[in-house]
């Protein structure tokens, strides 16, 4: 049995085939091309370029470095730059300028420094700056920049932490804009700034009190600014401003009727006169227009009874065109400013059907819009003001579906905009008028199934995916594309899913939580089968849900919390609709057990509990409501201990509580009340040491703890309040070393640390300061490699880590740094393939990944050849994996398909629990133990004449 040494990484099932999208977004025209934001495998979401050619559209720059993203937003131009939002992993979301080339991009200012976000948002150009709202975490506030870091400042504070910031408005020579009124910071009131931090001011507080008068729609007209507003009296009117408090009045009350609102929307300026949709109550929302006074405030025209909707109001050759609605539906308008040539244009939908048309967009002489249509469904329209010339550009979906055509942009006498033809998604398109194309497919993968982890049962491996048509649903894999399927499409209704969670075994079936349009969600059970995954009991009856979860197994029974009433009680099955019934009424779940706190050990069942009186404290039950008790009330009354994260090491169980003189610390038991103790204070008096990552190896317990002169480091117990000690304070003084749960395999523990000069890598332990050290730097220098996604498969572990050079991908370790290599570049480049939910199957490796073709779908990795078994104290030792595991043990055995073996189980105390003769299937045995409660287990066996043993941990 010799170590594999070529890596067999593959794609087993692209599970949802359907087109990934790129999504652009942000289109912004500059120098004659079209800047945008979009999505793929390889960068994630970054700042593109196109001339409307697909050699022509690229990404400027990988703001983010990898497949992570940087937000793009706000792009902006102004004095030959674009200016936008973007995260560039050090900084936060800040403020970032470009010429248009990679060099040329770069942030302008670090506003909330560091990692934080200074979040710039709604950029206008003004008085030779250039304003906007950022943030450095007290509010969010106005500032404005010259173009230089220097000259990047904050103009006042106006303390609108609250509320909907809108772009601020130009008007009178004077920038409008939303701020705090002189009450809470729900009130937004109408502020006004000359570009000075002097002149930066309220204006009017037009609603007095905490409410705000709900401002919006601000459009400049003349030299003043119009908005909509209420002042608590009027409801929301048209309103004008000056810039002066004695200038900021009400137009009209167009809805008189009591307090009710006129409420203004779609406003524009068309020839010195302002147009947009109100309602006075009587004739519904109409085509209103009004010249800056009460009088001049008043109805266009009354295009349908009951209130014609107008909306999307837009400028095209001296005329504006809208939707509006009337005896032919939502259709497309046209008006010249009078009653008289207010008509409509066409009747795209014919009939009463709405074509809906909106998005409108001026590109070379033409106007363009998107409309629905019975045949065509939501596709790209143009006209040229006529009603013959009003027709469809093209139909990127055919057959009555729907290209939905967005951000319609016009750039170098071409259109750019956003549309989903089916075969490749939302993608960046392109037209001149007469016909359209996409112009690149950005994004040339396939979407997500997004597996999650499940259970291991007959030889195959049970998950949970989303195929893009049944939504997320119960698979099965034995290892083979032709193996990998759908198991029951439990919510039959198209992409609704019923989502199983919770995937437990108990006497060779799968038990889940799902839901179903009759039943909502429920216990489930399945064999694997089609026909043999069925509802199990309805608990709660109807389309209500019991919601069971915290599923638990002891003496072949499951044990769950399920929501028949208010709080939840603790429920059992055996497997049939009669045997799954009410446990205990006594105890109701504690406030963490949704965090799954609920663990077999020694033929019983421990939890967070509470009975009304002491709070959440310790429980125990051997599967029976007369032994289902509160094992100690460890925080005294009605407080509750908040127990959290227990494991079994021996004949002791580890857990964490509060007392609270002690704070939260490690505690243990051995099953009995006197025995439940604080182990130690490691964090001395009321404070806690916050114990948390509990693993169990060789004995002891390891898990991350502060103290008083230390961060979260590497701690280990033995039960004993002087065997409990820090191990290494890796990152010394109040930093922390720690960054994430550990692994035991073999003789050492592995785990995410930084010592403060290599970044957060891996490293290893022997339980010893001297044996704790960095194992390998993989991204080196202080960068951090972010690993993740520990998993120990055949004697070695595997994770996900970033060597700064790959992104993301599978890693494994032998325990040596030479030993410790990638597996493959899934994802070539820097960017990530993200290996993520790894799961043993018999000698393969299954995770989901991605690599550019297919979004995260499942993948397998299979070593071509196996590690030799090591040797302790010069005696064969067994190559058991996983190690810990929930249930299901593997042994290679390369070369003895069809082969029997002798296998013999004892208990940690040296009791024979059975022999059995396992067939060797797939170059392993398979050896289930879930039947029994969690603890460790001595594994012994004859192997070409020579008896073999390791110790396996039952999680």
């Amino acid at each position: 049995m010799t170590l594999q040494s070529q890596a067999q990484v593959k794609l087993l099932k692209d599970i949802n085939p359907t087109p990934a999208t790129s999504s652009p977004g942000a289109l912004t025209t500059f120098n004659n091309k079209l800047y945008f934001a979009a999505s793929n495998e390889v960068y994630g979401s970054e700042l593109w370029v196109s001339d409307g050619t697909k050699a022509g559209t690229q990404i400027l720059k990988d703001i983010f470095p990898g497949s992570s993203s940087s937000n793009i937003s706000e792009l902006v131009v102004w004095k030959n730059h674009l200016y936008f939002s973007a995260n560039d992993d050090t900084h936060g979301q800040e403020l970032w300028t470009s010429d248009g080339t990679t060099e040329g991009t770069k942030m302008l200012k670090d506003i909330y420094p560091d990692s934080k976000n200074g979040n710039p948002t709604h950029l206008v150009a003004f008085k030779e700056q250039l304003y906007f709202y950022a943030t450095q975490g007290k509010g969010t506030e106005l500032w404005a920049t010259d173009g230089t870091e220097a000259n990047t400042k904050m103009m006042t504070i106006i303390k609108s932490s609250t509320g909907n910031m809108d772009k601020p408005v130009v008007a009178n020579n004077l920038l409008f804009f939303k701020g705090k009124g002189n009450a809470s910071a729900f009130d937004q009131e109408l502020w006004v700034s000359d570009g000075t931090t002097a002149g930066t001011r309220l204006v009017k507080d037009i609603n007095p009190g905490n409410d705000g008068s709900y401002l919006d729609e601000f459009v400049a007209m003349g030299n003043k600014l119009y908005f909509r507003a209420s002042d608590g009296t009027h409801g929301i009117e048209l309103w004008v401003s000056d810039g002066t408090e004695a200038g900021t009045k009400m137009v009209k009350d167009i809805n008189t009727k009591n307090d009710l609102s006129g409420f203004p929307s779609s406003m524009i300026v068309f020839n010195g006169k302002l147009y947009f949709n109100a309602n006075d109550f009587y004739d519904g929302e109409e085509l209103w227009v009004s010249d800056g006074t009460e009088a001049g405030t008043k109805k266009l025209k009354d295009l349908s009874p009951y209130g014609s909707f107008p909306a999307h109001l837009t400028i095209y050759q001296n005329k504006f065109y809208f939707s509006a609605d009337s005896d032919q539906g939502e259709e497309l308008w046209v008006s010249d400013g009078t009653e008289a040539g207010t008509q409509l244009l066409k009747d795209i939908n014919t009939g009463a059907a709405d074509s809906k048309p909106r998005n409108f967009k001026e590109c070379s002489g033409l106007l363009y819009f998107v409309a629905t249509h019975a045949t065509y469904g939501e596709e790209l329209w143009v006209t040229d003001g006529t009603t013959e010339n009003t027709q469809l550009v093209h139909d990127i979906q055919a057959d009555k579906q729907s290209g939905k055509p967005t951000l319609l942009t016009a750039s170098n006498n071409q259109l750019f905009f956003v549309a989903d033809n089916a075969t490749h998604g939302k993608e960046l398109w392109v037209t001149e008028g007469t016909t359209a194309h996409m112009v690149k497919d950005i994004q040339p993968s396939t979407n997500s199934s997004y597996l999650q982890k499940g259970a291991l049962l007959n030889e195959k491996y049970y998950f949970t995916a989303d195929n893009g048509t049944n939504g997320r649903e119960l698979w099965a894999t034995n290892g083979t594309p032709a193996g990998t399927q759908l198991v029951k499409n439990i919510f039959a209704r198209a992409n609704q899913g019923s989502t199983p969670s919770e995937i437990t075994v108990v006497n060779n079936q799968l038990y889940f939580r799902a839901e179903s349009a009759e039943a909502g969600k429920e216990l489930w059970v399945s064999d694997g089968t089609e026909a043999g995954t069925k509802l199990l009991k309805d608990i709660k009856p109807g389309a209500n849900s019991s919601f069971p979860y915290s599923l638990v197994t002891l003496n072949n029974r499951l044990y769950f919390w399920a929501n028949t009433e208010r709080p939840a009680r603790l429920w059992t099955s055996d497997g049939t609709e009669a045997g799954t019934q009410l446990l205990t009424k006594k105890v109701a779940p504690g406030y963490l057990s949704f965090t799954h706190f609920f663990t077999t050990w020694n033929k019983h069942f421990y939890f967070s509990g509470n009975d009304g009186t002491h709070g959440d404290e310790l429980w125990v039950s051997d599967g029976t409501e007369a032994g289902t008790k509160m094992l100690k009330d460890i925080y005294v009354g009605a407080h509750g201990s908040s127990i959290e994260e227990f494991k079994a090491v021996g004949n002791l169980l580890f857990f964490v509580a509060e007392n609270g003189p002690n704070g939260i610390e490690l505690w243990v038991t051995d099953g009995t009340k006197a025995g439940t103790r604080l182990v130690k204070d490691i964090f001395p008096g009321r404070k806690s040491s916050y114990v948390l990552d509990l693993v169990a190896h060789q004995g002891k317990v390891y898990f991350n703890a502060l103290d008083d002169t230390h961060g979260f480091e590497l701690w280990v117990s033995d039960g004993t309040e002087t065997g409990t000690k820090m191990v290494k304070d890796i990152f010394p003084g109040f930093s922390s070393g720690v960054m994430a749960k550990a692994i035991s395999m073999n003789d050492q523990i592995y785990f995410k640390a930084n010592d403060g000069s290599h970044g957060a890598e891996l490293w290893v332990s022997d339980g010893t300061k001297a044996g704790t050290k960095l194992l390998k730097d993989i991204y080196p220098g202080e960068t951090t490699s972010d690993i993740k996604e520990f998993w120990v498969h055949q004697n070695r572990l595997y994770f996900q880590a970033n060597d700064g050079t790959h992104g993301s991908e599978l890693w494994v370790s032998d325990g040596t740094e030479k030993g410790t290599e990638m597996v493959a570049d899934i994802l070539s480049g820097i960017g990530s393939s993200s290996p993520a939910d790894i799961a043993s199957l018999n000698n393969q490796l299954i995770f989901k990944a991605r690599n550019g073709k297919v979004g995260y779908e499942v993948f397998s990795y299979t070593p071509s050849r196996l590690t030799p078994l090591p040797t302790l104290s010069g005696k064969p030792k067994v190559i058991a994996y996983p190690n810990p595991s929930p249930g299901i043990f593997y042994v290679p055995m390369a070369g003895k398909n069809g082969q029997k073996i002798e296998v013999n189980l004892y208990s940690g105390s040296g009791k024979k629990l059975w022999q059995k003769a396992i067939k060797i299937q797939q170059q392993q045995l398979a050896i289930d133990i879930q039947h029994l409660p969690t603890g460790k287990y001595l594994l012994k066996m004859q192997v070409d004449g020579q008896l073999i043993s390791q110790w396996i941990l039952k999680e």
